[in-house]
């Protein structure tokens, strides 16, 4: 049904998925400005001229709330909620989220001992603690009040009903089990911060493999994010999209055949995947990637912006409440943004004979419009703004693609010393030929970072200009485009 309607209405496609979308965005962050669903209607109601598909729209709209509120989880019979307010308990879980701030540190908890259920604990002083911890405490459980807006519904949104405060020298770090991929994600770490260096090795795996699977030296972070190139720490759909585009090229060189190359494609895009995770960046770029490649399969050309409405359809069937996932929503508008704004701005310019000169004015073309799609959604969550943003966007850019391509060639070349110990030798090669653009890469983030200026603080606009600024942005574009 998905790919007939990809193929037969692309359009309505999007704009139905975005209803769905904005549907769940009305529960989850329990929105009560009808007059912008009144208006969307009405602008949709012009466009398309159609009575019926204005309806549609509203039942889609309401089928994401009501898609969002039959999904919100609710505590079980042995949840740790259900003990709340009793004595001190003894917990053992896995971490699976750490937010920090200046002198305290909150975990998200999965308990793993005779109480189950989500439990946020409060730390009163910052400890090395990391997502993917198994960890042990004593603590007393409260009742995470219901409210309608704020931190604490988003916690009960992801499944968290209960919380306790304790100090940092209470909680002990065990030792765990640890799964297959966490062994290989090990394997790979030692071996690439034993050729490369701690700080090197870890910048290079953060890239690759994402700077949640790979322990990585806060001042690196830091600078990477002052800077305004944090994006680059996380294993991105931009970074599966590098390696897709080179795998298809080598099939190409290797066979003429179109389903070997395919196939190739996929392969490595199973691969990425399994080693970074499913992030939903991720997940929105394998899916793109694979909705193009079985295009190619038939010979019929993608519509992108009904191709990344599927994406996002199948994140929100998945978990309607990623749509509060500040990740999906940079990595959504930032796409979304490229895939209107470039055109446009590119089909306005004067195009230059010189390829040179044409490249420099793409790679700052979409440096541009992917900052302006990025920046609104960052200055809401964050309030912080990287002055030198867009200039060390086009600087590093040179040196994205040869470390992602090369650090992912490393990683199979390491699993491949499994098989025989001379293909680390080819692996240990790569590593001393990344060292150079990744010194490279760190010194002029370094740089960057240390400049007068470069980070201004206290900047965090409202919903609603937020929301006036996205459709000015993406209509703006689109009437350009039509021009």
């Amino acid at each position: 049904m998905m790919p007939a309607v990809l193929l037969t209405m692309p359009r309505r496609f999007v704009l139905v998925v975005l209803g769905f979308a904005y549907g769940a965005a009305i529960f989850v962050f329990d929105l009560s400005h009808s007059f912008i669903s009144i208006s969307i209607l009405l602008i949709l109601g012009w466009q398309y001229r159609c009575l019926l598909f204005g309806l549609l729209l509203v039942i889609v709209i309401a089928g994401g709330f009501l898609f969002s509120y039959f999904r919100q989880p609710l505590p079980g019979p042995q949840d740790i909620s259900r003990f709340a307010d009793s004595s001190e308990l003894e917990l053992r879980g896995k971490v699976l989220a750490v937010k920090s701030s200046k002198q305290r540190q909150l975990l998200v908890v999965e308990l793993s001992s005779d109480l189950s259920g989500r439990l946020a604990l409060h730390m009163m002083a910052k400890n090395k603690i990391r997502a993917g911890d198994m960890v042990e405490f004593i603590a007393i459980p409260h009742k995470l009040s219901p409210t309608k807006i704020g931190f604490k519904r988003r916690l009960r949104q992801a499944g968290v009903f209960a919380e306790a405060w304790i100090p940092a020298c209470c909680v002990r770090i065990v030792q765990a089990p640890q799964s297959v991929m966490d062994k290989i994600r090990s394997i790979i770490i030692i071996w690439h911060t034993k050729t490369l260096g701690k700080d090197l090795g870890g910048l290079l795996l953060s890239m690759v493999l994402g700077e949640k699977a790979v322990p990585l030296n806060s001042a690196i972070n830091e600078s990477f994010r002052v800077a305004g190139l944090s994006h680059l720490l996380a294993a991105s759909g931009f970074n599966l999209s590098i390696v897709v585009g080179v795998i298809y090229a080598l099939a190409h060189c290797l066979s003429r055949s179109l389903w070997f190359m395919n196939i190739t494609s996929f392969a490595g895009i199973v691969v990425f995947v399994t080693l970074a995770g499913l992030s939903p960046s991720i997940s929105r770029a394998a899916i793109i990637c694979t909705l193009l490649l079985l295009s190619r399969c038939f010979w019929r050309s993608l519509h992108l912006p009904a191709a990344l409405s599927a994406a996002l359809l199948l994140n929100l069937l998945f978990d309607p409440f990623l749509i509060a996932d500040v990740g999906l929503q940079l990595s959504y508008l930032t796409t979304a943004g490229m895939i209107t704004g470039v055109p446009a701005i590119k089909g306005w310019l004067p195009q230059s004979p010189d390829f040179l000169r044409r490249s420099l004015l793409d790679l700052f073309v979409a440096a541009l419009v992917a900052q302006a799609a990025a920046l609104p959604v960052q200055l809401y969550y964050f309030g912080e703004l990287g002055l030198y943003a867009l200039v060390a966007n086009l600087v590093v850019s040179p040196l994205v693609p040869i470390v992602t391509i090369g650090g992912f060639v490393s990683v199979l070349f390491c699993l491949g010393g499994w098989l025989h110990s001379s293909v680390l030798v080819i692996a240990e090669k790569i590593d001393w030929l990344l060292y150079f653009p990744l010194s490279a890469l760190q010194a002029t983030v370094d740089w960057i970072a240390l400049l007068p200026g470069a980070k201004l603080s206290g900047l965090k606009p409202g919903i609603i200009p937020l929301l006036l600024y996205y459709a000015c942005f993406f209509a703006g574009f689109m009437t350009i485009r039509r021009r």
